[in-house]
């Protein structure tokens, strides 16, 4: 039975719950609603990224990460959200520049590295539209990777013989 408390300076209505957690769980708290919808891009930690990360220029690593918080939940596909680019359409070169404050040669350079890297690939939505995807290897938007995303990058994951189900 959940006992409920009232907040005296708030007067928020609070509940006790009990969980228990095993020593390699951790457990965080969301705010249901209110605000912006919130990403939860995960960033890999494997050796093999470590080593990318630290090789990657500065310039390419935060270009790299900016753009990984415009990543689709499961899809990794990079699309706007009406801010940059409209909502559910891919982002374009153009909307790359604006989000990371880099020229559009630049932000081509950076594109074609980081896919000669692997790090993202470019490939068609459902509807045909051609759009960048990050590799889950690297990092990933939600709790596990979409199937199709995982047959995008299959020759990458099978070769670094990593798991990104999303079983951590």
């Amino acid at each position: 039975m959940d006992e409920r408390y009232v907040d005296q300076e708030t007067g928020e209505v609070l509940r006790q719950e009990t969980i228990l957690l095993r020593s390699d769980q951790t457990f965080k708290v969301f705010r249901k609603g209110g605000g912006r919808r919130i990403k939860f891009v995960k960033f890999r930690t494997s050796h093999r990224v470590k080593r990318l990360i630290a090789n990657m220029p500065n310039d390419e690593l935060v270009f790299f990460f900016r753009i990984a918080l415009y990543a689709t939940e499961g899809y990794n596909y990079l699309m706007g959200d009406n801010e940059r680019g409209r909502r559910d359409v891919p982002l374009a070169t153009n909307d790359f520049a604006k989000i990371t404050k880099t020229s559009v040669s630049t932000t081509r350079r950076h594109l074609k590295n980081l896919a000669d890297k692997t790090v993202i690939k470019q490939t068609e939505t459902k509807i045909g539209h051609k759009v960048w995807a990050i590799n889950p290897l690297y990092a990933i938007n939600g709790k596990e990777p979409a199937p199709e995303l995982l047959q995008l990058f299959s020759q990458e994951i099978e070769a670094s013989g990593e798991r990104v189900d999303g079983n951590d």
